[in-house]
């Protein structure tokens, strides 16, 4: 558990602080991309992750807890910005797209990579449908 909470806990601070020190941000009320702009997304996103942590989260937090946490940290900055700001707050080009995106961003993708990554296909199918 204290894996989970430090990269959990370090993916919020360190988001936030980045989003905090940047500049030129922009302010993104929809989801990646800006697609699906609404009020009642951040509550649909809630609901989102609440269903992975049921789904996957056995299976997440097994494979890697710090990669669990860094993937939830990501999540919940995202959050958080969308309840204190109205949107996520973008920064960092992301140049071949045109669009921006953020640390949290960065820290969902590539947390779930390593997930996946340390899970056997079949174990994984076997563990989130039993």
């Amino acid at each position: 558990m204290k894996y989970f909470l430090f990269g959990f806990l370090a993916t919020i601070g360190v988001d936030q602080l980045s989003k905090y020190l940047a500049h030129d941000v922009i302010l993104n009320t929809g989801i990646s991309f800006g697609f699906f702009s609404g009020s009642l997304l951040t509550i649909a996103l809630i609901f989102v992750l609440i269903g992975i942590v049921f789904q996957f989260g056995k299976t997440f937090f097994q494979a890697s807890p710090v990669a669990a946490g860094i993937f939830f940290g990501g999540s919940i900055s995202n959050v958080l910005d969308r309840i204190f700001y109205g949107g996520v707050r973008d920064f960092l080009p992301v140049p071949i797209l045109g669009i921006r995106n953020n640390l949290a961003d960065w820290c969902i993708i590539l947390s779930i990579l390593w997930i996946f990554l340390l899970l056997k296909p079949a174990s994984f199918l076997k563990t989130t449908h039993s």
